[in-house]
């Protein structure tokens, strides 16, 4: 109801928009913040903001996080609609808007909101970008996740892409099979280097210019079908018993790092932190009296399929792969598996949860100590 986090990327002009910030080169840029309804007309623009400034604040932008900056502002009043823009000297940011939440205990008669999910550059076309950002009744979006796609190169990524992008090429990257063919982000470098490159998007640009964004990760900000930091592209060593997918552990740092920085979120991010779990993303959102609305992490806290994808086939002895062990499992036979790994672990869900203990006893107390008429679940 007070506050947002404003995001931008700050970097030399003689750069591309992809291009790495040299280390070393931090920056402190100004944030102003005005509340002028006539600053409507200058969405997308550089014009400089009209009317009253109610916030201009020091941002500092540092080149261990690319460049990006994330500045949580409070203290401005709810359920009302504001603009801002970023200046680094004489360089002004777009003119960008969002809106506050409404108090806690008001009464709202209405809220209106769009989601997205599943951005893939290389495969969706994005018109309904441009659908999105001329609707100006929305309070907020919500992305669900998979705002980047960290595969480049698969077989269904291939002939379908817009001619506006253009092919995405990793700065390292690793071949999913052999030396040729699909490669999958690995590095900081490589994480970093597809969210600034979806983001040279207009259209994405326009609809993050003019609304506030909710946003929650799902599998391909990290990796395909992945739970905690654990890989599935090859089922892990399948012996016809059981294979165990490949933890990759440094790698799944480097996803919740740029996504920290690529993401304007009210989250925990600890940077030095050696284990997966120094980000924390789940969080919960109050819109008056009216609307409750919880976003969990169905990824980095959950157990692998309850039949995993490397378990054999009883009948060819070969591995179920993605599709037999998700939809295609006899229904008794999943509901011995569940009951076997709960008994294994002295009646805990750890062993087949999506949202992990600590997760899921937050969701439960949150949804059931919410008072709002509707109780949302992203």
């Amino acid at each position: 109801p007070d506050g947002i986090v404003v995001w931008t990327r700050v970097l030399n002009s003689a750069l591309n928009d992809v291009a790495s910030v040299p280390d070393g080169t931090d920056v402190t840029i100004v944030l102003r913040i005005s509340s002028a309804a006539d600053n409507g007309a200058l969405l997308g623009s550089n014009s400089a903001l009209r009317g009253r400034i109610v916030r201009e604040l020091p941002v500092p932008a540092f080149s261990d996080f690319d460049g990006t900056a994330r500045h949580k502002v409070t203290g401005l009043e709810p359920g009302k609609t504001y603009y801002y823009q970023f200046t680094a000297g004489s360089v002004r940011s777009k003119v960008g808007r969002f809106k506050t939440a409404p108090a806690k205990q008001a009464d709202v008669s209405q809220l209106k909101f769009a989601f997205i999910s599943c951005q893939d550059w290389s495969i969706n076309h994005w018109a309904g970008y441009s659908e999105l950002a001329k609707s100006d009744d929305l309070d907020f979006f919500i992305h669900l996740g998979d705002y980047i796609y960290e595969t480049v190169g698969e077989a269904f990524q291939t002939g379908l892409v817009e001619s506006r992008h253009t092919a995405l090429s990793l700065p390292d990257g690793t071949y999913k099979n052999g030396t040729s063919g699909a490669k999958y982000a690995t590095t900081l470098s490589d994480y970093r280097y597809l969210y600034k490159q979806y983001r040279t998007d207009s259209r994405l640009q326009a609809v993050h210019e003019r609304f506030a964004m909710i946003a929650i990760w799902d599998d391909h900000e990290f990796s395909d079908d992945c739970w905690q930091d654990a890989e599935t592209y090859d089922n892990g060593s399948f012996n016809g018993v059981v294979g165990d997918n490949t933890r990759q552990t440094s790698r799944r740092l480097s996803a919740n790092q740029a996504w920290y920085e690529f993401m304007p979120a009210d989250i925990q991010y600890d940077e030095k932190a050696t284990d997966i779990n120094g980000i924390k993303i789940y969080r919960d959102f109050q819109f008056g009296k009216l609307a409750h609305l919880v976003m969990t992490d169905e990824r980095l806290y959950r157990a692998d399929h309850l039949i995993p994808e490397a378990a054999p086939n009883p009948a060819t002895g070969q591995a179920l792969g993605s599709i037999g062990s998700r939809y295609m499992v006899p229904s008794n036979t999943l509901a011995t598996v569940e009951a076997a790994k709960i008994a294994a672990a002295g009646g805990d869900l750890a062993l087949v949860s999506m949202l992990g203990n600590t997760q899921r006893t937050w969701w439960k107390d949150t949804m059931s100590n919410a008072t709002a008429t509707w109780k949302l679940w992203g």
